[in-house]
């Protein structure tokens, strides 16, 4: 069905970018590339929020330049359309912000009025890994601002995360075992983001927050 053909496309630019691959070297390369975004653009109206992901974090990675902005503004408007039939999550929302980042697309309008409500509504909700991602991304991006209600539940996510992660490097030390754990922007395994964060980037992220909620307090006193 329709919804399968959105996945398809998005699993075959997915497949792409894994692979590295970042330009045509011939003019039937060129012709492959133009299909598939073809495709996709036909495809993309009847995405569900895992499809949009995919395809929004596989532009991102496959450095098509222009060619493909018209698919990338096609996938917001879906995952708006998504939002509105409550079928959109956190995941996706940390994805897309982390492809606007990478190719430096600032939100404007109405799709920077969109993006404000997102993080609003789905950023309570976020995992560490998405909440070191979006911060990463909107530092990029010089915004939006979350509320202090988000940041607030950042801060205690973030904490959270920190506390588990010296736990396990003391119980792997304990057992004289290397403890690692990393993960790239936005990094997908085909369904999701990945479910780790490093020390370093809980660190950022961690300070980072905490900064944004200091000073939302002090505008609000």
């Amino acid at each position: 069905d329709s919804g399968n053909d959105a996945l398809l496309m998005a699993r075959a630019m997915w497949a792409l970018a894994r692979m590295c691959y970042t330009r045509p070297e011939n003019d039937a390369g060129q012709r492959f590339v133009d299909a598939l975004i073809a495709a996709s653009t036909r495809a993309v109206k009847n995405a569900d929020s895992a499809a949009v992901s995919m395809m929004l974090w596989s532009i991102s990675r496959l450095g098509l330049g222009k060619s493909s902005y018209g698919l990338m503004s096609l996938c917001v408007l879906r995952m708006r359309t998504l939002d509105l039939a409550g079928c959109l999550d956190s995941r996706a929302v940390a994805t897309a912000l982390c492809a606007l980042a990478r190719l430096e697309i600032q939100p404007r309008g109405a799709h920077a009025k969109f993006w404000e409500r997102a993080l609003d509504k789905y950023g309570a909700g976020m995992n560490a890994v998405e909440i070191c991602d979006v911060n990463w991304a909107l530092a990029k991006l010089k915004g939006p601002t979350p509320t202090s209600t988000v940041l607030s539940e950042w801060d205690r996510c973030l904490e959270r995360k920190r506390a588990e992660l010296s736990a396990s490097l003391s119980a792997s030390a304990k057992n004289r075992t290397w403890f690692t754990s990393s993960t790239s922007r936005a990094s997908y395994d085909g369904t999701r983001l990945s479910t780790t964060v490093s020390r370093s980037q809980l660190a950022r992220a961690k300070r980072s927050v905490s900064s944004k909620l200091r000073r939302s307090h002090r505008v609000n006193k």
